[in-house]
């Protein structure tokens, strides 16, 4: 482990057979009186440099205090390596002799995805890899939490030598490190992963689940499972357009099996999603019943105030008040609400204010749902549209997407017929970039209506519900040519958002408006009929 940063417990530096005595003695007033055990992590050298990472989590800057604050930064010989990393110089006395050495003090990060001296993963991961890290980390805390010995056991500090403190439990903070190597370094997820932990134990005492099995991934698992019958047998490419669950929660997982392969044993989806009522209809009653537990998992990005848990595609007893109702509809808000920065950044050419069309749905006569509609890749590159949902209340926790197939289908649906299956822009949007100008002179020759540019004539008609900051036909067609000749891919994904706005204002009823976006939100949310059940935790 010399190679790690594996020491994090004052009793267990001072017995270090490499300068641990000498160093603590030395950094005692400076240092270690000032933090807690688990506040730092220590790792042992061969040479003449020593390591010690300094806990800076989001909600307890130990770094900013101590050190970054702190005296330390101010003794004789100190040097700033790099803006978090403090190089101190110290005398020790070793063999008889009195030398020097440096103690590098470096700062945990609120994110970090390892590689370099001061990680404890040698390789650079990704983000994939991370979010395999993080959901493996989450399994491990909501398990403690449901199984910990019949009590279950959640946590409230991460660093520390009390019962309420990860790094105390050397066993299951060992646990933790194995599956996720650099979570010291990402402290967001850290009081994430506790709040998860304390959120399931209340759920789980809720719903009467105990001593469940859990499972993501599995070679024999649950989830490969249902996986395969929703690829194989229901020809649904990605299981999570199914089901966004991110690990199972299991009971009589045999049991299960049985009934799930005799309902379907018999039938023959001829496409996606084909009888798929079939198999939902036994998954909402093994959740009911707390046999099959699906859980989607977010950053809870207010652990303070507790993660949130919300239950989709079945109606729970114990959940009530936190089940997705069946019959909700969202409105659109009015000018104040709905966003689309057709101005410069720095009031003379491009970028634009911002990237994205962002408008805001309510539910219950408030903000419930913030909306942006964006390009899928940079403003450098002409591509298509995204649509993606955030719940107001855990505005960084991921939703998802609403799929662009089934956007697309909806819109040019008998329903509302505002799809790019209309070959006039004024008529219907298509999401698709090569339907839209990607030059200048495309712009300028587009069609005209009323002998104004269309996309000027859009503008006119949804600049008393949308702010767009700017204030003339002229400055609209000024900022576009400029946008054209400096920024062409940002100028058409400006257009594809104007389209999008103004067929949805412009076209629809006020019902059907209200309507359609409320389905895109259930597309993004994984609600519905052909949808399987899962509670999200966030």
């Amino acid at each position: 482990m010399a190679d790690k940063f594996s020491v994090n417990t004052k009793t267990e530096i001072k017995n270090t057979n490499n300068l641990g005595k000498e160093l603590y003695d030395n950094l005692k007033k400076a240092f270690f009186d000032k933090v807690e055990s688990g506040q730092f992590y220590f790792k042992p050298a061969k040479k003449d440099l020593y390591m010690i990472k300094v806990y800076n989590g989001k909600e307890n800057k130990v770094w900013d205090k101590v050190i970054k604050r702190g005296s330390l930064k101010d003794r004789q010989g100190t040097n700033w390596f790099k803006p978090e990393e403090l190089d101190v110089p110290i005398q020790v006395k070793k063999t008889g002799k009195i030398r020097q050495v440096i103690v590098r003090f470096i700062s945990t990060r609120r994110d970090h995805s390892g590689g370099g001296d001061n990680s404890d993963s040698s390789r650079v991961i990704s983000s994939t890899e991370l979010t395999v890290m993080q959901e493996n980390a989450s399994l491990l805390f909501i398990q403690k939490a449901l199984n910990g010995g019949g009590k279950g056991k959640v946590f409230s500090k991460w660093a520390g030598e009390t019962q309420d403190c990860v790094t105390a439990d050397k066993k299951f903070y060992e646990s933790i490190k194995e599956v996720y190597p650099v979570v010291d370094d990402n402290t967001d997820w850290q009081h994430s992963f506790m709040a998860q932990g304390r959120k399931m134990l209340t759920v789980a005492a809720q719903a009467g689940w105990s001593q469940m099995e859990f499972d993501r991934d599995k070679p024999d698992g649950f989830m490969r499972y249902i996986e395969k019958i929703i690829v194989k047998k229901y020809k649904i490419s990605k299981p999570d357009a199914w089901n966004p669950a991110d690990i199972w929660m299991v009971k009589n997982e045999h049991l299960v099996r049985a009934k799930i392969d005799k309902a379907i044993k018999d039938i023959s989806p001829v496409g996606a999603f084909d009888q798929i009522g079939i198999l939902n209809e036994i998954m909402k009653a093994e959740f009911i019943a707390g046999r099959i537990i699906g859980i989607s998992l977010k950053l809870v990005t207010k652990p303070k105030q507790g993660a949130l848990w919300k239950v989709y595609n079945v109606e729970h007893p114990a959940f009530t008040s936190e089940t997705q109702s069946r019959d909700y509809v969202c409105t659109l808000g009015a000018k104040n609400t709905i966003f689309l920065a057709l101005n410069f950044k720095n009031g003379k050419g491009p970028p634009f204010g911002t990237q994205e069309l962002k408008f805001w749905l309510y539910a219950g006569g408030e903000k419930a749902y913030e909306f942006v509609v964006k390009g899928v890749t940079s403003t450098k590159e002409h591509c298509n549209m995204k649509f993606e949902p955030k719940d107001t209340k855990r505005t960084k926790s991921r939703m998802g997407k609403s799929p662009v197939g089934q956007v697309r289908d909806l819109m040019n649906s008998n329903a509302y017929k505002i799809g790019g299956n209309k070959s006039d822009r004024l008529l219907g949007f298509d999401n698709n970039h090569t339907s839209y100008p990607k030059s200048l002179k495309e712009f300028q020759d587009a069609p005209k209506t009323a002998g104004k540019n269309i996309y000027a004539h859009m503008w006119s008609e949804i600049k008393k519900e949308v702010t767009t900051n700017i204030n003339t036909e002229e400055e609209f067609m000024n900022n576009m040519r400029i946008g054209f000749e400096q920024a062409p891919s940002f100028a058409q994904q400006k257009l594809m958002e104007l389209n999008f706005i103004y067929v949805v204002l412009k076209k629809l009823t006020v019902n059907k408006r209200h309507q359609m976006l409320t389905s895109m939100l259930a597309m993004a949310e994984k609600f519905g009929d052909k949808y399987g059940p899962f509670g999200k935790l966030y």
